[in-house]
């Protein structure tokens, strides 16, 4: 492998990290930097300063003995100020580092190719060993903590996410991540919103940070910065239906129902994807809910319908259809949706009960009798 190939990877990462890092503050665990000594050296060598030059180049090597540009360049300067032996010496260890490198990226390598083939145990093995072989990137972490993740091993993905931020502190991917094992899997929502607000400040074009942010405001009860995030996520990314369902929740929570019914509008024109963890029949539902709430019953009879095609064996499409029935004054309806929430729940006590509110306005109290007997057998009581 060439020089420049080896190299080329670590070059790629100081310019991740030093691209947009002064929009963050982090704590590095070096106060000093190899590759600066080391980039301070080489000015100072095409100067013909060599002496100075070497005292750089030990510096850079004091903080990383594992660099082995360091050792090259010092070679060079040590030919210059006539130690033949001691340059000898210096590209003798950097050949032995350069060849722990390459063994290093070639662990590196197959270890995304096992990433990319879903073999995540396989892929942290090789991860391990790359970054035994001084290949201690931010993407080796980051994709080691995604590994990590994959597998619910969520501390020690945790503390991937977190040396990469170390090596990498533009790595805006990183923080998302570790954002999100803070949020789902921790409860820390004050961790995880920092998280997303440093990854926000690097990249503020990316939707996906701003839904998550948006889920954690929601955990911290900022229903109005919850919907500002919303806002701006469909903002930038307006094709995105399970932000409009997210969204619509915000705006239930805020008791704007009307806007809540357009965003699963939304929704269902534009479809959810397959990988979703919500479905059609999810929006349709809710979306019935919401014109309950705003006394639109013909229109929550018809979104109830909907979500029965979809899924006839569910009793909450009955049970929700039959209160719209209720409310619209169609009680023989109702009481016919009533029964198949009984015949499919038989121990629903509330089924009864409000059947019997329907067989009730229609004057059939003896039915109504029995059906209260019941609702209070399954412990059912007029207090829920």
């Amino acid at each position: 492998m060439k020089l420049g190939n080896i190299f080329s990877i670590f070059k790629d990462e100081k310019a991740k990290s030093t691209e947009k890092a002064s929009k963050v503050e982090i704590s590095r665990k070096h106060s000093s930097n190899d590759e600066e000594y080391l980039n301070s050296g080489v000015e100072k060598a095409k100067l013909n300063n060599y002496k100075a030059a070497l005292d750089d180049f030990n510096n850079a090597i004091e903080i990383n003995p594992s660099n082995a540009s360091a050792y090259i360049e010092r070679s060079k300067v040590k030919d210059q100020l006539n130690d033949s032996k001691g340059a000898k010496q210096d590209m003798k260890i950097a050949k032995v580092l350069l060849d722990k490198l390459e063994a290093g990226l070639e662990a590196y390598h197959t270890a995304c190719e096992k990433y990319d083939s879903d073999d995540y145990k396989g892929a942290i093995k090789c991860f391990d060993e790359a970054i035994s072989l001084d290949v201690k990137t931010s993407s080796t972490y980051y994709y080691r903590g995604l590994c990590k993740k994959y597998l619910e091993a969520f501390n020690g993905a945790l503390e991937d996410f977190t040396t990469a931020i170390e090596i990498n502190p533009s790595y805006t991917e990183a923080y998302y991540d570790r954002g999100k094992i803070k949020f789902h899997k921790l409860n820390d929502y004050e961790g995880a919103l920092n998280d997303y607000n440093y990854a926000i400040e690097l990249d503020s074009s990316d939707a996906k940070l701003y839904a998550g942010r948006a889920k954690v405001k929601a955990q911290l009860n900022d229903s109005k910065g919850e919907l500002h995030d919303y806002n701006k996520a469909i903002e930038i990314d307006p094709s995105n239906s399970e932000t409009y369902f997210s969204r619509s929740i915000s705006h239930f929570r805020l008791e704007d129902y009307n806007s809540a019914i357009a965003d699963l509008n939304t929704v269902i024109k534009l479809g959810l994807p397959d990988d979703a963890t919500i479905s059609i029949s999810d929006a349709y539902s809710f979306r019935g809910g919401f014109k309950n709430l705003v006394q639109d019953y013909k229109g929550a009879i018809e979104d109830f319908t909907s979500l029965i095609e979809f899924n006839p064996s569910l009793a909450k499409g009955y049970f929700d259809r039959a209160d719209a029935n209720f409310s619209l004054g169609d009680y023989e309806a109702a009481i016919d949706d009533y029964n198949k929430v009984i015949e499919l729940d038989p121990n629903n006590g509330e089924a009864y009960y409000k059947r019997a509110d329907a067989r009730i306005e229609l004057g059939q109290k003896e039915e109504a009798f029995t059906d209260r007997i019941t609702a209070y057998k399954f412990g059912y009581s007029e207090e829920e």
